[in-house]
């Protein structure tokens, strides 16, 4: 079954860089952390967004991002559904010192990856492994 989904994913990435390139295109121009860790979770005063810190480089930050590059930092709403369920995972592979990887919203082809903090990529999916 597995393989399955992967057949049926590279071949949805194949037709959408076929049909769309600028699709294509504005996916290189998204952050990614590959086999890092988690080194620093900080919160805002009102706790609005989180900061992720990691202690591999980001790879294609997009413009925007200027932290996210320099500092290798990615950020997530606390005050959503789906931003809650990325910190539970964050949290946890923080505590048990699991390697991540971290992509950013970027990913999307979105206008505005910065979207929660002007100088930031905000997390658009986290994978963790052991």
């Amino acid at each position: 079954m597995k393989n399955t989904s992967i057949t049926s994913r590279n071949g949805l990435l194949i037709l959408l860089t076929v049909i769309s390139p600028t699709l294509a295109t504005t996916q290189a121009v998204a952050g990614s952390a590959q086999d890092a860790k988690i080194v620093m979770i900080t919160a805002t005063p009102l706790w609005e967004v989180l900061f992720v810190t990691v202690n591999k480089a980001v790879t294609n930050p997009p413009p925007c991002a200027t932290a996210t590059r320099d500092r290798n930092r990615f950020v997530v709403a606390t005050n959503t559904t789906a931003g809650k369920a990325t910190i539970a995972s964050l949290m946890m592979a923080y505590a048990t010192q699991k390697t991540v990887a971290i992509y950013g919203k970027g990913t999307l082809g979105s206008a505005s990856p910065c979207d929660l903090w002007g100088d930031t990529e905000s997390i658009y999916a986290v994978d963790i492994t052991p």
